[in-house]
């Protein structure tokens, strides 16, 4: 009988990588305003960072399947939206749970 294998739970880049990754989204939400909206945290930035933003989304939801990040754009901003799946956390005191508090998922 085939196993069920549990999704990843923790972040799969080395030491480097994973502090590099981190720097990009500490500069990005450095120029954000963030605040919770029921379950999810919202993050506004400047339209003119829609591609860097984009290229972080999309890093981030190769390697991170318990995040749900949505991007919407409006006008002369960028939203983005983070969130946690339904029943999926990241294993606590890890790398993962320590960028998913940055990008406000978890508080």
């Amino acid at each position: 009988m085939p196993t069920v294998q549990e999704p990843a739970r923790s972040c799969g880049l080395d030491e480097e990588a994973y502090r590099e990754r981190l720097g990009e989204w500490r500069a990005l939400l450095s120029v954000a305003k963030g605040r919770r909206v029921r379950s999810e945290f919202v993050w506004r930035l400047p339209g003119d960072r829609s591609q860097e933003l984009g290229r972080l989304v999309e890093a981030e939801l190769s390697c991170c399947p318990f995040l749900r990040l949505r991007v919407a754009e409006e006008e002369d901003r960028v939203l983005l939206r983070v969130g946690l799946e339904a029943r999926r956390r990241p294993a606590p005191e890890s790398r993962a749970e320590q960028a998913v508090r940055l990008l406000g998922a978890l508080t």
